[in-house]
């Protein structure tokens, strides 16, 4: 029981302070916003295989011995202290409740976003086959003044949207940098990355790290289009395009003037600091030690149950 205790409570830890754990990790800007995204996936994914992990162990009484030893021996002291009754109830019971909430919330969620998505690929399609009849599909031009551009997910490839207006407004370097931007989110499957956290948002609110998925990876996707746009086409290009375009966008569409766009225009005015680029051991390392984070937690506080358990 109390390993098991031991790993929940490092779930809850872990997913109480991650998302404290990302802002840090952004506002020093050291890695990679793609790295941040596989940060954020790795951290949120451990934090929900050790909490499932924990739920095993109480269930199936056998899994208690990976402890083993001495330690074992100690342990069983503590646990017998604890009842069987609130092992079962409180433990798998409590969470197997929440688990089948967040369950529920989450697959209503998933269903309504992706309704909305085939509905707006739908009516993209439709416009595709009015507007280009020669049957090029991407970009999609739309006959308004308003300058505009955003992205659609779709099912194999998305579908990248511009107005004329945003041709007749923009100087060529900036249109470039606005089709690199949303060409980013296309092939880099932000749209997915964006709705698995609005999924978690959601579905699991009370926690800080779901709760915030949604805001922050929305800023990630938004950080990584604008770094593959002005590695082609410099900072200027990505700002004058940010500032010059209608923030209008379909919902479930990622358009490249509507999210956070003070602080992405803050981070291109930077010029990044010799010598901080990331390494790409780090673009490996950093997800690696997300993923690891409640497990770190967890052998934290089972070398503290020992010394407090077992002493010498």
């Amino acid at each position: 029981m109390v390993t098991a205790a031991l790993l929940g409570v490092s779930a809850l830890a872990a997913a109480l302070i991650g998302d404290r754990v990302l802002d840090v990790l952004i506002a020093r800007d050291r890695l990679t916003a793609r790295t941040l995204l596989r940060v954020w996936a790795a951290l949120t994914a451990g934090v929900f295989v050790a909490a499932a992990s924990s739920v095993a162990i109480v269930a199936i009484p056998g899994h208690a011995s990976v402890v083993g030893g001495v330690l074992q021996t100690c342990l069983n002291g503590l646990d017998s202290a604890v009842s069987r009754t609130l092992e079962l109830v409180a433990g798998p019971g409590v969470f197997a409740l929440v688990l089948a909430v967040s369950g529920w919330r989450a697959a209503a969620f998933w269903r309504t976003a992706r309704r909305r998505d085939l509905e707006i690929g739908a009516h993209h399609a439709l416009l595709a086959r009015l507007l280009n009849p020669t049957g090029a599909r991407s970009p999609l031009w739309l006959p308004t003044s308003t300058p505009m551009a955003y992205s659609t997910p779709g099912r194999t490839e998305g579908l990248i949207v511009a107005s004329e207006g945003l041709r007749q407004r923009l100087d060529p370097a900036a249109l470039s940098a606005v089709m690199a931007h949303e060409q980013a989110h296309v092939h880099g499957h932000h749209h997915l990355f964006v709705r698995v956290a609005d999924c978690l948002s959601h579905a699991v609110p009370w926690l800080p790290l779901t709760r915030q998925a949604s805001p922050i990876v929305r800023a990630l996707v938004e950080f990584d289009a604008d770094a593959h746009a002005a590695h082609e086409h410099g900072d200027a290009a990505v700002v004058r395009a940010i500032t010059h375009v209608h923030p209008t966008a379909p919902a479930g569409a990622l358009g490249i003037a509507r999210d956070c766009v003070d602080l992405r225009l803050h981070r291109l005015g930077r010029s990044a600091a010799p010598g901080t680029r990331p390494s790409r051991s780090s673009s490996y390392a950093a997800p690696t030690a997300a993923a690891m984070f409640p497990i770190l937690l967890f052998l934290a506080g089972l070398a503290t149950v020992f010394l407090a358990a077992c002493p010498a």
